[in-house]
């Protein structure tokens, strides 16, 4: 959720600039708000430069001559700030909407010189910093304990495995196999080999893998070996 909060109001300021916040564009000193003036930001197209250079100061009465002041250009628009008074803010913007100028309002935050939206931001961006450190705490502090219960999970399902197998009383050998990955087909091989190959001469009891009886009775995913066998994936891209 954070997360996603933090990359919306950023989207929000790295939009196109018919979209996009202004805070980072427009700095304190490029704002005139007084008892009867206000600093409007207009988004001009790039293909309507010149109309709007020869025609803001006609859009209507009391707009400051020579005003109009080019802050920032992307590929398609312009930002301009233009200053006007007050009484005639809503007709300014009818008259620019008119012909294709989108005028856009400018706030500032009363408690430091920024624009409220900027500190907004920032607060996220900040918030999602801490919410992130603690879940990372918690992930950390409880990742072994998570792991420790499985793999003793784990062992509980061998035991359980191994006596409905081979009955009781439990009379077996359990361990733990890391081996290459490489080495895995002639590790199974060898421990086929000493629980019920040519050691044993059980080895005829078991089917093959492809056998689809055995397949059956196992469950899907279950490998049919003549031991109890149980993988554990904890490579670091299994748990990624």
């Amino acid at each position: 959720m954070w997360k996603r909060v933090v990359e919306l109001k950023a989207f929000t300021i790295n939009h196109s600039l018919s979209g996009r916040d202004l805070t980072t564009l427009v700095r304190d000193e490029d704002i005139i708000n007084t008892e009867h003036m206000t600093t409007l930001a207009v988004v001009v197209p790039k293909a309507a430069q010149q109309e709007w250079m020869l025609n803001y100061e006609k859009l209507c009465d009391y707009v400051v001559p020579r005003s109009a002041k080019n802050l920032h250009e992307d590929t398609d628009y312009l930002i301009y700030t233009v200053i006007v008074f007050r009484h005639v803010v809503e007709s300014f913007t009818n008259a620019a909407g008119l012909k294709n100028f989108q005028v856009r309002t400018l706030t500032r935050d009363p408690n430091g010189g920024h624009f409220a939206y900027r500190a907004e931001l920032e607060h996220w961006q900040e918030e999602h910093g801490k919410k992130r450190h603690a879940l990372l705490h918690w992930c950390y502090a409880t990742f072994g304990e998570v792991f420790s219960a499985w793999v003793h999970l784990c062992a509980i399902r061998i035991f359980v495995e191994s006596v409905l197998r081979y009955g009781l009383p439990p009379a077996f050998l359990a361990v733990v196999l890391a081996p290459r990955q490489k080495n895995e087909s002639k590790v199974c091989r060898m421990l086929e080999h000493f629980s019920g190959g040519t050691m044993s001469g059980s080895g005829k009891f078991w089917a093959t893998e492809e056998d689809p009886s055995v397949a059956s009775l196992a469950g899907d995913g279950i490998e049919s070996h003549p031991y109890v066998s149980l993988t554990l994936n904890i490579s670091s891209e299994k748990l990624a």
